[in-house]
């Protein structure tokens, strides 16, 4: 029987989900999409964690684009057992794991808002945060 992970993940909550058209962008015909992403750790009590993932795509002069998108996440972790785990691992899986964890809801959560604002769907790359963290 596979062993269990220290690290278990509760739930997420979407803490905000923004599709905006402006108007001076809505013609826009070349453009390159540069989402930014951000994430941030917040111990909320021992052993447990909140760990906030969110993607940006602001239109600007600079980097015009056809549409703002803004969301966000908030998922919720606990470390279940810890003796024998050494701290740089801890970290580790708080850093990498937990963003693993959250980065297909975030997909989806893209893929589901620009679709539903009736254009094609834009699917975010899979990631390797082992590299990025």
């Amino acid at each position: 029987m596979p062993k269990t992970s220290f690290l278990q993940f509760e739930s997420y909550d979407v803490e905000e989900m923004v599709f905006r058209r402006p108007l001076d962008m809505q013609n826009v015909q070349e453009f390159e999409l540069c989402p930014r992403f951000k994430h941030e750790v917040t111990e909320q009590e021992e052993n447990r964690y909140d760990v906030t993932v969110s993607m940006e795509i602001a239109s600007s002069e600079e980097r015009p684009a056809p549409f703002d998108l803004r969301v966000s996440l908030v998922g919720h972790f606990v470390i279940t057992h810890e003796e024998g785990i050494a701290e740089e691992v801890r970290a580790n899986a708080i850093q990498k794991n937990t963003l693993t964890i959250l980065f297909p809801f975030l997909r989806a959560a893209v893929a589901s808002l620009t679709s539903a604002a009736n254009i094609p769907s834009l699917i975010l790359p899979v990631m390797n945060f082992a590299e990025m963290v």
